[in-house]
């Protein structure tokens, strides 16, 4: 299975966002998120959401907000920057890293919302949207077809660190 770890974007943030977007063609909004790590093949959700739902309780909650915004892999794909506790942010994603082990993907860990490709994208300059309680993480099975198809398998709330 193709897996990753993510924190969901809600559902306010999500339509702030569209909205500052002001038509332009986008990735599905209700799959848009934070992604924490990239997983190979896994053959072990269970095995995996095990250690998730340990590092999601030692980590307090924390404030973000999506801000500003760039393009990456050439003209074609707009990202969202993120703002707010980003030490806390950076730490559960260390910590959610540790935990996939050799199947994680690890590349720097840059917090960012993809939510275009294809096509041309501009920078969301002076972006700022509405702050958040991150409370949770997701383990999502993402199955690549035309589009990418995302199922959230478990959610794991965050506990009291």
């Amino acid at each position: 299975m193709r897996l990753f770890v993510s924190v969901p974007l809600p559902a306010r943030q999500r339509h702030h966002l569209l909205a500052a977007l002001g038509g332009r063609a986008t990735t599905r909004a209700d799959q848009w998120h934070l992604a924490l790590a990239f997983l190979a093949d896994h053959d072990d959700p269970e095995g995996l959401a095990e250690g998730l739902r340990r590092v999601a309780a030692g980590h307090r909650p924390f404030r973000l907000n999506v801000e500003g915004g760039g393009t990456f892999q050439g003209p074609g794909v707009l990202w969202a920057g993120v703002a707010g506790d980003l030490a806390s942010l950076r730490r559960l994603a260390s910590d959610v890293a540790a935990t996939c082990g050799a199947a994680a993907d690890l590349k720097p860990f840059r917090p960012h919302v993809t939510v275009a490709r294809r096509g041309p994208a501009s920078v969301l300059t002076g972006y700022q949207g509405p702050e958040w309680t991150v409370g949770s993480i997701d383990l999502v099975h993402s199955v690549l077809t035309r589009t990418a198809e995302h199922e959230v398998l478990e959610r794991f709330s965050l506990g009291t660190g």
